[in-house]
């Protein structure tokens, strides 16, 4: 990078594709974020590395898919969607009237939080 009157200018190009590593807590310390917060990103970059392990991995020249890409772990997940995934899994027709209690309770929980 070079700084140039009132401008930068970036020496580097960005191109279309993925790339084997994360440098987004490299550029958060860049940023000025705290030192608290880069640890703990670190902490969690490395259990969702754990978790990650055995997943197929995208090749550096493959085109960018409009599919959602399967292999990337999601840092958040849509509460609505993970709720009809599990209204989906189960058969209304045998639970108990216990078991659909404590399934609608236990949504409630998860959506107040």
């Amino acid at each position: 990078m070079r700084e140039w009157e009132d401008q930068v200018i970036f020496l580097h190009r960005i191109v279309e594709g993925g790339t084997d590593r994360s440098y987004g807590i490299h550029v958060a310390r860049l940023a000025g974020i705290p030192k608290d917060v880069l640890d703990r990103a670190r902490q969690l970059l490395g259990e969702l590395a754990v978790q990650h392990v055995g997943r197929p991995k995208i090749s550096p020249g493959r085109k960018a898919e409009k599919a959602e890409d399967t292999s990337q772990l999601q840092l958040f997940v849509d509460p609505a969607q993970e709720l009809m995934r599990a209204l989906a899994a189960i058969n209304v027709d045998e639970l108990t009237p216990i078991q659909a209690f404590n399934f609608i309770r236990e949504w409630k929980e998860k959506l107040q939080r």
